[in-house]
């Protein structure tokens, strides 16, 4: 069988380093498949893309303007164009498409070409974005999302869940066949991220934080689906009333000033160890020097379909 992969984040994107990039491994070891065309959304050059036999990369270059709905009524509009000139040229029998947001165009992609196509990751986006405050319920953006979901719900040849709660959802709302609806939590390879003492001391060694010194990590973006940064500045200062040495090992790809003001305006901060943006391979060794890990997902009634690759 011959697939396109399609996700709307960047190749360098931690996301797809942490969840895109291993299925699309299994998917190119799988003797049923015989070529997969993957394809991300990029602003600029990209980074070297995976080598395999049966892989072929094609980057999709988009040009960003000053109003995001702009942006997105452009991809909604070409992004389906230069899909299906790549099925039509690489005789694709099946999209894969990464996420509701890339659900939407391969919806639209399968009206104009016809060809099956397959959500994974599939989750209620638009209600994540409207429940956190980040759309509203009458917006442009949220009243798009929810119907196309809806749409892909419709017509997709399989959604896969990241839950069974939301998997169970879909069953009783939509007139679905069972085995059209399957679940696949967003895991890692536990080799890759299994605890390395060795790893913890170098780390620990290299912030400067002793050995037996209490130490956290979050992982992951800062406000719309998640806590503001007054919000996590919050929920730190707590966790240090309980750990009076407490450091803190933040990994983001944010800017880093928001977060250190709202820090710096509580009075039992912890000390920062580490805050900035490192790569996806060091990730697992600054996860071996931390005793716990925070998860800053907005508590909204829809996160009990969220299987959140940094837990």
């Amino acid at each position: 069988m011959k697939l396109l992969y399609f996700t709307q984040w960047p190749l360098s994107d931690g996301l797809t380093q942490a969840t895109v990039l291993p299925n699309l491994n299994w998917l190119l070891d799988h003797p049923d498949v015989t070529k997969v065309v993957f394809c991300s959304i990029e602003k600029k050059a990209h980074p070297s893309p995976p080598k395999h036999p049966k892989l072929l990369y094609m980057p999709i270059y988009v040009k960003r303007h000053r109003w995001r709905l702009l942006d997105k009524w452009m991809e909604y509009q070409q992004l389906p164009v230069r899909l299906a000139q790549l099925c039509r040229q690489h005789c694709i029998q099946c999209v894969i498409a990464r996420g509701a947001t890339a659900g939407s165009i391969s919806y639209r992609l399968h009206r104009r070409t016809g060809v099956l196509y397959v959500v994974e990751s599939f989750e209620p986006h638009a209600d994540y974005m409207r429940q956190a405050g980040y759309w509203g319920r009458y917006s442009l953006s949220y009243l798009f999302q929810r119907y196309f979901e809806h749409r892909q719900c419709q017509t997709a040849h399989t959604l896969i869940t990241v839950s069974h709660a939301y998997r169970a959802l879909l069953l009783q709302t939509m007139p679905r066949p069972p085995h059209s609806i399957a679940v696949a939590p967003c895991a890692v390879q536990e080799d890759t991220f299994a605890y390395k003492a060795m790893a913890r001391q170098r780390i620990r060694q290299q912030l400067g934080i002793d050995i037996q010194t209490p130490t956290a990590i979050y992982v992951g973006k800062l406000g719309g689906i998640y806590l503001t940064p007054t919000q996590a500045a919050q929920l730190f200062a707590t966790a240090a009333q309980i750990y009076p040495q407490l450091r803190l090992i933040l990994l983001t790809p944010m800017a880093t000033e928001p977060l250190r003001r709202a820090l710096e305006a509580q009075s039992n901060a912890p000390q920062i160890a580490f805050i900035g943006k490192v790569t996806h391979p060091q990730v697992p060794d600054y996860l071996s020097a931390a005793d716990f890990a925070f998860s800053l997902h907005l508590p909204t009634p829809a996160k009990r379909f969220v299987s959140p690759i940094k837990n």
